[in-house]
């Protein structure tokens, strides 16, 4: 039996820029991919959001995540740029 858990709507939409965001590339591979891959990095992206950190406390979080964390060093930075604008640009917009 599956336990269902009522998330906040940010997670639905915080969970939708990071798939779109795929900086890992499973959703360019395969579209069937589970759409989990990048669920342990909506809360603390969104905490972050919340304490108004600036754009390079939200860039430091996702370029080590990313780089480091997944592996994926050869990503170009414009990307990570993007998403971290993204990010702000949505969280403005939530509030």
């Amino acid at each position: 039996m599956t336990q269902t858990v009522n998330k906040p709507a940010y997670w639905y939409e915080l969970k939708d820029l990071w798939n779109a965001f795929d900086p890992i590339g499973v959703f360019q591979i395969d579209s069937d991919w589970p759409d989990d891959e990048y669920e342990s990095y909506i809360l603390p992206s969104f905490e972050l959001l919340e304490q108004k950190a600036n754009f390079d406390e939200l860039y430091n979080y996702i370029h080590v995540t990313v780089t480091i964390h997944m592996g994926m060093d050869q990503l170009n930075d414009k990307y990570i740029i993007e998403f971290v604008y993204q990010l702000q640009k949505w969280y403005k917009n939530l509030s």
